[in-house]
């Protein structure tokens, strides 16, 4: 058995490189085709509540899901279950876009707000390129189910408090970036 050395081991560990990184793209591009654009309906539809313990099943299939397709956007810090296809209130969130950590929210519900809102400027992943100044609370706090199945009452603030309100609406058929894209058509 002969042994690389030198130019020859390294052409291999360069090809070895790219086949890997050529891989990682065609994995990432099939995960981001699963995104629902722009013209499809679901995206204006009611989600249904989760009923957690008939659809427990699908929930973990769902938010397993929605972090890999999340985790392979290089900007997206949200996704609502409806962006890939499913009908239910269900959302991912991510603590920025650099993180792999993410959250999921089962029935996700604003139960209060504070009062400052500010506007900013939102994109929404099935809106590529599309971005739209939009007023938001500034804290909010939400009521959900968490991934171990334990309701949880939690206080988001700054972006992290924007990205949860933009995903919630998402579960009503909300999107205000739609919006600004429907007028300018």
């Amino acid at each position: 058995m002969s042994r690389l050395t030198g130019k020859n081991k390294a052409k291999k560990r360069s090809k070895s490189r790219v086949k890997s990184l050529n891989s990682y793209k065609l994995y990432q591009k099939k995960m981001l085709s699963k995104i629902r654009l722009f013209d499809d309906p679901i995206l204006k539809e009611i989600c249904d509540v989760v009923d957690i313990i008939k659809d427990k099943e699908d929930v973990i299939l769902i938010s397993k899901q929605m972090k890999k397709v999340l985790g392979c956007s290089e900007d997206g810090v949200g996704l609502a279950a409806s962006q890939i296809g499913y009908r239910l209130k269900i959302i991912a969130v991510k603590e920025n876009s650099d993180s792999y950590a993410t959250e999921i929210m089962i029935n996700p519900e604003v139960i209060s707000n504070g009062e400052e809102e500010k506007e900013g400027y939102e994109g929404c992943l099935s809106y590529p390129g599309v971005t739209a100044k939009v007023l938001r609370y500034q804290e909010i706090t939400v009521k959900y189910i968490n991934e171990e199945i334990k309701e949880v009452e939690k206080k988001f603030e700054g972006i992290k408090a924007v990205v949860v309100q933009h995903e919630i609406d998402h579960t009503v058929g909300i999107c205000k970036v739609g919006e600004e894209y429907d007028k300018g058509e």
